[in-house]
């Protein structure tokens, strides 16, 4: 079951589920970003979670702006 996660700092999307961890591209693609997982552990950037319902809703933005 994935988490989704909006960024403050940007309008950056992600989903995680357990250590993988997935960046929403300009075109609306899921991309497996590893790195952003010590993003999590870490502590080192603020989020939010939201809902799939939410994420989707971005998802199909970015796909209807190409």
């Amino acid at each position: 079951m994935y988490k989704y996660y909006k960024f403050d700092d940007c309008d950056a999307v992600a989903k995680r589920e357990s250590a993988y961890v997935y960046l929403l591209d300009e075109a609306g693609n899921w991309v497996e970003k590893s790195s952003l997982l010590r993003k999590f552990i870490g502590g080192d950037c603020d989020y939010e979670e939201i809902s799939e319902k939410e994420a989707e809703l971005i998802v199909q933005k970015r796909k209807a702006k190409l």
